[in-house]
């Protein structure tokens, strides 16, 4: 080749040769391979120099591939202060703290934050088998009880109401407690004032922030003619949803305050769907509201009013003065008390036995003290009843027969000052009635000035407090409610003719009573007074038929729990007198719950909306049930009208997990009558928790014998007109009243995904 010589090792010609020709080989004996002309001339050779160059050239590109790509997951790693994060985060999603009403990532906010370094995590460690976003109940949301009320097992239906109202501010973006008013198809009125709600006090809702979907299952089980000797005609079905899934605890270390997330929460608490002998749906109970009058909760009242207040005031508490005369306007009307029932005088001008004759009653003088009962003889205290007693009339005609004692024995000068007492009694159920087993009076000392999340309460003086023996035989202790038992009467000697005598002497006809529905508490105490504030008519609602419980105005107003288990008179005596003293102090700037001019004021305003501006909420049930509750149109868009509980359960699921979900799934199921029905919701909820999306809160909700107590209702209202024919007799009221005790109290299960 004229020189030119070309020297290449015998594997890499090999290579280059089989690569190039498969036809041509290469000896490998020799060392080195000379090309000359026989291959091919110069053209040939320069051909083989460029070949051999390129395996070089390929060979680099691939080493600067690889660290193309070992630079490229460098830049893709979790930087340290994303890696401390998401470690944060993960133990946040993890622990649930009990104490608080939500732990682990509030907003939808930290979820995101929370999902992009998770997925960020992946693909820096690819190795890595440890990913909690490989975990299917990472972050699913759940509801637990507070480790303040673990003990809590009853509810009431509007503490499910204001829960689901607060998911539905969370999901919808309005947290901040504005109205959707804007193309609302089913409210039935626009109301402009927002409503923020708030978290049940039992409640503790972990991971809200992965809530993206709510759907709520009414069941209604339907009263059977076989099942009056049991306790609780719910109780297989409670035991069912009890049993469906077992919480899974992680091995991680917790302690009394934290504990491990599970794989599924479920909580179950027995709930009260509606007060009284009026017959309410359970759909009524979760979908209307009573209150929020002014728009805005409680505690933002008393924040606006009391900061008010105390700027004008500096910060000092109103004068003794200034109360008496918010409490002279509080004060009932005679004519009022005539129409609320209040033990009433019938011949007030016949004063033989009246209030000027009693200063010769042959009691020692107690020096304007108020004495215990027991200290005065029980044959003295009767004949005080019989000479000085008076009659009194009912409300619908006609007297007592039993005399009362009319307050006021001790003359007022024109100076003194009214005295202010709370005062709160407990009856039992005795073969004659309602009797008197325990009356408790406290005495107004001192108004202590609220901070702005809490109402403080007032000092007062406990001046009586004593147990009382009925004078008939006791047919129903009531324990639950009165916290009487018979162990409790039985060493008991005080009787009522003791107590008439011991509040006639001490009180003066100028000082005020304030007491819950008062006229209840002195008709059983037979003592007739006329200066009484009642918190059951100073909050009463708009519509003036509706009186709240004392539990509820303690619990709205007062942000204070009373009543958890049995009544207590002189819980119940603070109770309504700090009720009393706040009104005489915030006068009519302190609302009340609105009543049922709310009826029509729903959860429906706050369904969450979609892009569009159509609501984000599907209704499933029966015509009738949609008519009565939902809207008037059956089978609009939103609102499906299905009779068969396959049928139901289908459309649900379809919108749980289908392409079109709704963030909020409402069904009100029937189960058929017979032994069937047990089989049709076991089969029911398996399905819907087998396919219950991550992101989910499930509530199961059970009312049982709803249109048989309404029957019950209609037909106890007939039998107990004046112009009806047939009676109505004891036994008949009391198997009622045990009906309606079933449909009153009903059942309420949450689940977390």
């Amino acid at each position: 080749m004229d020189g030119q010589v070309v020297v290449a090792n015998a594997a890499t010609l090999e290579d280059v040769a089989t690569k190039t020709d498969p036809a041509m080989t290469v000896d490998l004996n020799q060392e080195y391979a000379i090309l000359d002309g026989k291959w091919g001339g110069d053209d040939n050779v320069k051909e083989l120099q460029l070949k051999i160059g390129g395996i070089s050239s390929s060979k680099d590109n691939e080493s600067s591939s690889k660290d193309q790509q070992k630079q490229s997951r460098k830049q893709k790693k979790v930087p340290k202060c994303d890696r401390k994060r998401l470690k944060k985060l993960r133990k946040r999603v993890q622990i649930v703290n009990r104490e608080h009403e939500r732990s682990g990532l509030l907003t939808p906010v930290d979820v995101n934050e929370y999902k992009r370094l998770v997925e960020l995590d992946k693909i820096s460690s690819e190795d890595s088998k440890e990913s909690v976003g490989d975990d299917p109940v990472a972050l699913g949301p759940s509801i637990h009880l507070r480790s303040k009320k673990k003990t809590v097992k009853t509810a009431e239906g509007a503490h499910h109401r204001d829960l689901l109202l607060w998911f539905l501010q969370l999901i919808g973006g309005t947290a901040d407690g504005t109205c959707n008013t804007s193309n609302n198809k089913f409210k039935k009125r626009t109301r402009d004032e927002p409503v923020k709600a708030t978290i049940p006090h039992w409640a503790c809702v972990h991971n809200p922030g992965a809530v993206e979907q709510i759907a709520i299952v009414e069941v209604h089980v339907a009263a059977s003619s076989g099942d009056t000797a049991m306790p609780s005609p719910l109780q297989r079905y409670i035991q069912f949803l009890d049993a469906c899934i077992a919480p899974k605890m992680n091995d991680h270390a917790t302690t009394s305050t934290q504990q491990s997330s599970c794989s599924r929460s479920s909580i179950g608490l027995s709930t009260k769907w509606f007060q009284g002998d009026r017959v309410r749906s359970m759909t009524h109970s979760l979908l209307n509201f009573s209150g929020h009058q002014t728009g805005m909760s409680v505690s933002e009242q008393r924040e606006s009013i009391v900061v008010k207040k105390q700027k004008n005031v500096e910060s000092t508490p109103p004068t003794l003065s200034e109360l008496l005369d918010g409490l002279e306007r509080l004060l009932l009307t005679r004519d009022q008390m005539f129409r609320l029932g209040y033990p009433q005088v019938l011949i007030e001008e016949d004063t033989s036995n009246g209030v000027q004759k009693r200063e010769e009653d042959g009691l020692p003088d107690f020096g304007g003290a108020l004495v215990h009962p027991d200290s005065i003889p029980l044959n003295q205290a009767k004949e005080y009843v019989q000479n000085f007693g008076v009659r009194v009339g009912k409300k619908d005609g006609g007297e007592y027969s039993q005399l009362y004692v009319q307050t006021g024995c001790v003359d007022a000068s024109v100076d003194s000052v009214p005295r202010v007492f709370g005062l709160d009694c407990e009856m039992v159920l005795t073969k004659n009635g309602q009797e008197l087993a325990r009356v408790t009076m406290v005495q107004f000392e001192e108004f202590v000035l609220s901070s702005v999340k809490k109402t403080a309460p007032s000092k007062v003086k406990v001046l009586l407090d004593c147990l009382v023996r009925p004078e008939s035989w006791v047919v129903d202790y009531a324990t639950r409610f009165s916290g009487i038992t018979a162990k409790i009467l039985a060493p008991i000697h005080t009787h009522l003719a003791q107590v008439q005598c011991a509040l006639a002497k001490f009180l003066r006809p100028n000082d005020i009573l304030v007491g819950h529905s008062l006229e209840n508490d002195l008709r059983a105490l037979h003592l007739v007074h006329h200066r009484v504030v009642d918190t059951a008519i100073v909050f009463q609602a708009a519509n003036k038929r509706t009186k709240f419980s004392l539990r509820h105005l303690s619990a709205y107003i007062l942000n204070r729990n009373i009543q958890t288990g049995s009544h207590c008179s002189e819980e119940d005596a603070q109770a309504t007198l700090d009720l009393a003293l706040q009104k005489a102090y915030l006068g009519d700037q302190l609302k009340a719950p609105g009543g049922d001019q709310d009826e029509n004021y729903t959860l429906l305003e706050y369904c969450p909306k979609t892009k569009e501006g159509s609501p984000s909420s599907v209704f499933i049930g029966s015509s009738t049930w949609l008519k009565d509750n939902i809207t008037p149109y059956a089978n609009t868009a939103h609102a499906l009208s299905y009779d068969s509980v396959d049928d139901c359960k289908k459309a649900m699921l379809s919108w749980m997990t289908g392409q079109r979900k709704s963030q909020l799934v409402w069904t009100n199921v029937v189960l058929p009558n017979g032994n069937e029905s047990f089989e049709v919701f076991q089969s029911l909820i398996e399905n819907i928790l087998e396919k219950l999306p991550q992101p989910c809160i499930l509530v199961i909700a059970m009312q049982y014998g709803l249109d048989g107590a309404r029957v019950a209702s209609g037909q106890r209202k007939v039998c107990q007109d004046v112009r009806s024919s047939v009676g109505w007799s004891k036994e008949k009221e009391k198997v009622y009243q045990k009906e309606l005790d079933r449909t009153r109290w009903g059942h309420v299960h949450w689940f977390g995904a």
